[in-house]
């Protein structure tokens, strides 16, 4: 839509899909690029003032036994980075 932005990744390993979210053009967006987790698939920006980590986050739903693990890493590295986090 007009005055808004999106923001998106596309998959990896296969062809289409990917993860994305729309925002207000009128917000500061400015895409983040974290480790490749093989498990789950995710779109990452940080808003300025106040800065807010925004993440959406795709579990494909073919089971993988290190799903929690890798998504535990993942959760930490946010942590570690960011007080204000949006997680969808």
């Amino acid at each position: 839509p007009p005055d808004f932005n999106f923001n998106f990744s596309t998959r990896s390993s296969k062809r289409g899909g990917g993860t994305a979210f729309i925002s207000s053009s009128i917000l500061s967006a400015k895409p983040v690029l974290f480790d490749h987790f093989t498990t789950f698939e995710y779109t990452a920006a940080v808003f300025s003032s106040p800065q807010i980590l925004c993440v959406t986050v795709y579990r494909p739903p073919k089971q993988s036994a290190i799903f929690i693990q890798e998504f535990s890493e993942f959760l930490s590295i946010l942590h570690n980075c960011f007080e204000r986090i949006v997680l969808a």
